[in-house]
Parts: C-alpha cells; sequence; structure tokens
C-alpha cells in the first residue's frame, strides 16, 4: 500500500496481480498532480477474510471514490468499488494472454487516472 501524504486520501485505487502496475504507475502520476491518492494492492482476499475493522482501515467507509482495476472477472470487485466507485475491466477479453489485453483495450494508468479525476469532479 501507498497511502496520500498529509491525510486521509481522496481516491483510492485497487488491483491484485498483473494490474497492480497500471495502479502503481496512476498513483504516482495523481500524487504528482497533488490529488491524495491511496493505492492499494494484493489485499482483497486477505480483507475478505478478516474483519469489519481492518477492511475499513484498508478501504475507508467515507472514501467512496475508488477505482478498481481487474483484467479478468469483475465478479465480486462491485463490493470493493462500492456504489460510487468505476471497475476498469476487461472480462470480455479474458481469452486473450494478458500481454495482448492490455495493448488491445488500451488499458493503461491513463484510463486509470482519467476515472479517478472523473469520481473527483477534475
Amino acid at each position: 500500500m501507498a497511502d496520500a501524504g498529509g491525510g486521509k486520501p481522496q481516491v483510492i485505487l485497487i488491483a491484485t496481480g498483473s494490474e497492480v502496475y497500471l495502479c502503481i504507475d496512476a498513483y504516482e502520476k495523481l500524487k504528482a498532480e497533488a490529488y491524495g491518492a491511496r493505492r492499494q494492492h494484493a489485499v482483497v482476499g486477505f480483507v475478505r477474510a478478516s474483519g469489519p475493522e481492518l477492511r475499513d482501515e484498508v478501504l475507508p467507509p467515507d472514501v467512496t471514490e475508488r477505482v478498481a482495476v481487474e483484467m479478468g472477472s469483475t465478479f465480486g470487485w462491485a463490493q470493493y468499488a462500492g456504489p460510487k466507485g468505476r471497475i476498469i475491466a476487461c472480462a470480455a477479453l479474458e481469452r486473450l494472454p494478458r500481454s495482448r489485453i492490455a495493448k488491445e483495450i488500451r488499458l493503461h494508468h491513463r484510463r486509470v487516472v482519467q476515472a479517478a479525476r472523473e469520481l473527483l469532479g477534475k
């Protein structure tokens, strides 16, 4: 996890596995633009198995601006993205090799940054 400097994040970027690099790049871009972002990755299974206290610490309920990035199935991501959040996914292309998926649908950090900006109204 990489957290927003100076307090509560404005947006949370969530990913696991091969999608993590997209959130790392987007986090760095948002940070450079002075957005308060939290990059959260490789914790969804742990959060699911943990109690509500840890879940709320990792994904604070009052930070509803969330972007979840998934190259496979979107099943289950809504509970982490929340009702206001965005899920950037390509489940329809899951038959392609992961290296081609990102290229085919242009799933890269710019889409993650764009979704975060839209959620923040910027």
